[in-house]
């Protein structure tokens, strides 16, 4: 068993569960995230 974490883009998502499903992938966790993260003079 192999553990991934992917960070994609919104508009990709369907492109990449299409993916998985043909590649045999069926367990899937998605989380929307929001924000930059800690990055100097970005408010």
């Amino acid at each position: 068993m192999k553990y991934i974490i992917a960070i994609i883009q919104l508009h990709k998502l369907d492109e990449v569960m299409t993916a998985l499903e043909k590649s045999d992938r069926p367990l899937v966790t998605v989380s929307n995230v929001l924000g930059r993260g800690r990055q100097k003079g970005v408010t």
